[in-house]
């Protein structure tokens, strides 16, 4: 499955597209998955679903990759979203 990023909600917040370097934070809402915790992308219960987040520094090209492959390697099978 391929996975796409959702960037609706920070354009809502920001005005315009992410980019440029910083910390960016991704999230998806799962179906149940096993807890997975790492400093930098965890799996975390809520409600009757479950949050996955990713987070990293560095330029948003780059934190977007690691988050692709971060939750095609938690077998996240939905879209991510980059957080406002």
């Amino acid at each position: 499955m391929t996975i796409r990023v959702e960037t609706n909600e920070y354009q809502f917040s920001h005005g315009r597209k992410p980019r440029g370097r910083g910390f960016w934070i991704f999230e998806a809402t799962v179906k149940s998955r096993s807890w997975v915790s790492d400093w930098d992308h965890s799996i975390g219960k809520v409600d009757d679903r479950d949050q996955w987040s990713f987070g990293g520094v560095g330029t948003y090209t780059e934190v977007k990759k690691s988050a692709i492959k971060a939750a095609k390697e938690d077998g996240i099978e939905c879209n991510i979203k980059a957080m406002p």
